[in-house]
């Protein structure tokens, strides 16, 4: 691997494929990703490492801030590490906004429909 980048100075990959590897009921949750490396000159071998340090879009962060009506600033609880951080933080680093309008309609009662349209 290319030491051009390191922890301090990442490659920002977009992600290609991601799909379960494991079953449900399981402890852990393994998955299969496909990494978009471009022309990073990055390569892998069998044995190395890497971080995914997941980021959603700042601008579906600030859809799903201004469909709840919250400013971001509120405490909210992550459910996996029980940690208190701000809305905004895990809107942004941990949480899964790709069904947000299917849950959020759930949550609701309304329809996905109804939800993208706010």
């Amino acid at each position: 691997m290319t030491m051009r980048y390191h922890r301090d100075a990442p490659y920002h990959a977009l992600l290609k494929e991601r799909w379960r590897l494991n079953v449900h009921p399981s402890e852990k949750e393994t998955y299969h990703l496909a990494l978009d490396l471009g022309d990073s000159g990055i390569t892998y071998a069998v044995g190395d490492c890497l971080a995914i340090l997941p980021q959603n879009d700042r601008e579906r962060v600030e859809r799903t801030l201004g469909a709840l009506g919250a400013t971001g600033a509120e405490l909210v609880c992550d459910p996996k590490t029980r940690n208190l951080l701000t809305l905004k933080d895990f809107l942004t680093h941990r949480a899964n906004l790709c069904d947000v309008p299917q849950a959020m309609g759930r949550a609701l009662g309304r329809s996905v429909e109804e939800v993208r349209a706010h």
